[in-house]
């Protein structure tokens, strides 16, 4: 009887294979761009999306030196927009629409590459097919949307603050960077400093080597924000103004007594007990949306329940562990805005390694049982 692949430590290779793991992911990567490529040169900018209400105005903004509109996201977007279009393209939709097709496939490239570190290389290259074959994300791989792209660049910063043996102050300074990227394309980028600042903190040395990784890490991080910040507090008054404190208002049902809020502390400080119970309800519902939501084909959401638990009770390794902080970070960000599935990308690509390898041990759980019936 022939035995599936086992879970093996991260760059170890099946023997039974005649293809290297690696290569079957980049090879179902490139085919998932190669079949999107026609749809995605096809495809017209939708009634509503936000590409014209928000994101091509200030990337025009920004072309010709002026402060950005968007009071929701930062403009790292918009910005990456003139570049492409300056450079390549001549046209922000086109950049757009390519962008998130190339970062599609990026994006199972590095899903390979993080879960292989997790799990083993085949529960990792699993996981890129039920990422691929997602109907919301195929969606939005061919619009001009910033999900993507954002999901994109969130994978590269976990696969760095998860390395097994982070050494000296370049990892710091690269996951503070890339870290800080993710935060430029989308303001709910800064639950990685929560993973981060674990991964700085949760290594071998010294406690005060500790301490200097965790400060470069937030000081580099800093740097890499700060002249939003400057800029922000130009015009707004504050590095850190957004009017993303409305939708935290909306989803949470919080009112300010006929007064605007002006910022998320102004919602949480305005009825602080009613803000934390809400909130916590507003986060378990999210949290139960997730494992329920129809991210893709298979039941991801429960296998990756199944996964969350095996992971942690058989194998509590720290990139395990540094991924599962992840996710808790992001969730409990998120819980601070309304569900809807694009916004969620990131536990998407999670989830789905986490349900490939509960699908492997399944697996093996019934190859054992097999056995063992034909032995008797």
């Amino acid at each position: 009887m022939t035995s599936l692949p086992s879970v093996v430590p991260a760059g170890d290779r099946s023997p039974t294979s005649p293809i290297p793991a690696g290569a079957l992911a980049l090879a179902l990567s490139a085919l998932y761009v190669l079949i999107l490529a026609y749809p995605a040169h096809l495809h017209v900018v939708g009634v509503f999306s936000d590409f014209y209400v928000r994101y091509a105005p200030d990337a025009d903004l920004i072309a010709r030196g002026q402060f950005p509109g968007n009071t929701y996201n930062p403009p790292g977007y918009p910005l990456l927009l003139v570049v492409l279009s300056s450079a390549l393209t001549g046209d922000h939709f086109t950049s757009a629409k390519w962008l998130s097709l190339v970062a599609a496939g990026l994006s199972g490239l590095l899903a390979f590459q993080l879960f292989r570190r997790l799990f083993g290389p085949w529960p990792a290259v699993l996981a890129v097919p039920i990422l691929l074959s997602s109907g919301p994300f195929n969606r939005y791989t061919i619009s001009a949307m910033t999900e993507v792209p954002f999901l994109c660049v969130c994978l590269a910063a976990l696969l760095v603050v998860t390395a097994d043996r982070p050494t000296g102050w370049r990892f710091a300074a690269l996951a503070g960077v890339v870290c800080g990227v993710a935060y430029l394309l989308r303001y709910n980028g800064a639950f990685l400093l929560v993973p981060g600042l674990v991964a700085m903190l949760w290594r071998e040395g010294t406690r005060a080597s500790r301490a200097r990784l965790a400060a470069l890490y937030l000081g580099v991080f800093a740097l890499v924000a700060a002249p939003w910040w400057w800029l922000n507090y130009v015009h707004h008054g504050s590095p850190f103004y957004s009017t993303n404190h409305e939708d935290t208002a909306r989803a949470l049902g919080l009112h300010g007594g006929g007064r605007p809020f002006g910022s998320v502390a102004g919602v949480i400080l305005a009825d602080p007990v009613r803000f934390a119970w809400r909130y916590t309800l507003h986060a378990l519902w999210t949290l139960f949306q997730s494992f329920g939501a129809s991210f893709a084909v298979l039941p991801v959401g429960p296998l990756a329940a199944a996964g969350m638990v095996l992971s942690v009770v058989r194998d509590r390794r720290r990139p395990v562990l540094l991924a599962l902080s992840g996710m808790a970070s992001f969730i409990l960000l998120m819980a601070l805005t309304h569900w809807e599935t694009r916004y969620f990308f990131l536990l998407l690509a999670c989830y789905s390694g986490f349900a490939a390898f509960a699908i492997f041990e399944i697996a093996r759980w019934v190859g054992r049982v097999r056995e063992s019936g034909l032995a008797m």
